[in-house]
């Protein structure tokens, strides 16, 4: 999807901040990075290392991380993932690099062995919600992440966004992301199966990919809607393609169901909050904090389909009230989680940590 125009880089040797990107394939991660790149360009000088990024961004080679971080200034190395952190600790242990390690932890889990050794050795841990910072052993700051709400923004007319997509019925409820049992795909059919034949108008939509792992489970969700019925009403969308697609299929839904049995922070929320959705979130990664129950947007507990199948009846019953709560669920967003309030909360952490540096690189622990 369009984001904002990056900044003209800095000369290289202004670079302040670098963020490693090591996983080729898109993942949550590898789109919070993208995300608030742009947004960080202006407060910092900042340059991404490795792969899966956008082509626009400003890059940074190993030859010349190499000639940059022997001298002068100290600069911010960003992890997200072990082999990050790892890289970091090599280039500052091994290869005397000034740099200061970062490291972001999403997870909502107790970490293995492996991963605590390597966090305990960062200078600064940074988490995106209050629960993935309870399940470290070292302090960290918190800093949610945010959506672009110039990106994600409600339709001119909900109505004419969803007959755009020529999908039967009048009203969509849809879900995002892949499928798979994590992300409660099929706790979303079940209660599609049970609510759908009393709400003719409404019409499911399953928005997202199917790894070859899970087309079994895909085939397996199929045979559901079938045997329900419910084959015409029930759309298996697949992946989007185009990203640009991805905030008209956001607009086009009156109801965006979360239902993760597990969640490290849940971006698809947000940018279902920013589009003015009516959200139906489960109580996992940063919902129980962004979700003010019956207010903004609805909560029920992980893994219970019962639950959410009552929770979506009683809420489709008036979809004409649907609109008031999605306009208090934008404007939460644009409160406390916009990605430009996390570029601002993330500089100022980069700001304290490099005033507080100087001197040689320190032996890694």
């Amino acid at each position: 999807m369009n984001q904002a125009e990056p900044e003209q880089p800095k000369p290289l040797a202004e670079t302040s901040v670098i963020i490693p990107n090591f996983n080729r394939r898109f993942s949550g991660v590898t789109a919070s990075t993208i995300s608030l790149v742009p947004p960080l360009l202006k407060h910092h000088a900042v340059r991404t290392i490795g792969s899966g990024l956008p082509d626009d961004f400003p890059k940074l080679t190993w030859r010349e991380l190499f000639r940059i971080g022997r001298g002068g200034p100290w600069r911010i190395w960003h992890a997200s993932r072990n082999i990050e952190m790892l890289a970091g600790l090599l280039l500052r242990k091994i290869f005397r690099l000034r740099l200061i390690l970062f490291w972001t932890s999403h997870a909502q889990r107790r970490h293995t062995r492996y991963t605590r050794m390597l966090y305990q050795r960062m200078d600064q841990l940074i988490t995106t919600t209050q629960a993935a910072a309870s399940f470290l052993d070292k302090e960290a700051k918190v800093v949610p992440l945010g959506v672009d709400p110039e990106i994600f923004h409600p339709p001119e007319c909900r109505k004419t966004a969803w007959q755009r997509l020529n999908l039967p019925g009048e009203i969509g409820i849809g879900i995002f992301g892949r499928v798979r049992p994590q992300k409660g795909t099929e706790e979303f059919i079940d209660a599609l199966c049970k609510i759908l034949p009393d709400r003719p108008g409404w019409t499911g939509c399953i928005i997202g990919e199917t790894t070859p792992a899970f087309m079994d489970f895909q085939r397996r969700l199929e045979r559901k809607v079938a045997d329900a019925g419910l084959a015409d009403r029930v759309r298996f969308i697949g992946k989007v393609e185009d990203f640009d697609e991805i905030p008209r299929w956001y607009q086009a839904m009156t109801v965006v169901v979360v239902p993760s049995r597990v969640e490290g922070f849940g971006l698809t929320c947000l940018e279902a909050m920013a589009s003015e959705c009516a959200a139906v979130a489960t109580q996992t990664g940063v919902f129980p904090e962004i979700i003010l129950n019956g207010e903004n947007g609805w909560l029920v507990p992980c893994d219970d389909m019962s639950a959410l199948a009552d929770c979506l009846f009683a809420m489709t019953k008036n979809p004409s009230k649907l609109a008031e709560t999605g306009t208090r669920a934008r404007q939460r967003v644009l409160e406390s989680f916009t990605i430009e309030k996390t570029a601002e909360r993330t500089a100022k952490i980069y700001d304290e940590a490099l005033e507080s540096r100087s001197g040689p690189a320190p032996d890694s622990n």
